[in-house]
């Protein structure tokens, strides 16, 4: 990624799935440092099955062919669970979301996640994520993550 900083990735091949995984090193993040593009497309099928599985039966998303917004807040945190792999132990403390408008089931939802805070207080690291999405080039959601995770002595 043009502009990050330097972070050190560890990395192993997999190969019955043929592919690389990363690691990353959470004290090496930076404060506004991107971990994580994701361009997706929720679609009508997957729309409906979160709606179908939440039992939300909403009429106005079939009238305007929009995507539910817990839905598209699931799909973002996911690419942000993705990019940061946390060890055993690590503690969801809060979670805040935005959603500014809605954003059509079949246009692509292009996500970023960002580091909003790294930081170690009394042996227990505090990481925030900043997740941004945007549908048709227009911001439709803002969400950030605190986790906790107890550093290794």
């Amino acid at each position: 990624m043009r502009g990050a900083p330097a972070c050190a990735w560890a990395g192993r091949y997999n190969r019955s799935a043929n592919s690389l995984e990363l690691t990353v090193n959470l004290a090496d993040l930076q404060v506004g440092q991107t971990v994580a593009r994701e361009s997706m497309r929720i679609g009508r099928a997957r729309a409906l099955a979160y709606r179908t599985a939440v039992g939300d039966d909403n009429p106005l998303y079939d009238a305007r062919a929009v995507t539910p917004a817990m839905a598209m807040a699931a799909l973002a945190m996911g690419a942000a669970m993705r990019a940061v792999e946390l060890p055993e132990g690590a503690v969801h403390l809060s979670q805040e979301a935005s959603f500014l408008r809605a954003a059509p089931e079949e246009a692509p939802l292009d996500v970023r996640v960002a580091v909003g805070q790294n930081s170690v207080r009394r042996g227990v690291r505090f990481l925030t994520l900043e997740v941004a999405a945007e549908s048709e080039g227009a911001l439709v959601m803002r969400s950030s993550a605190l986790i906790s995770i107890k550093e290794q002595a």
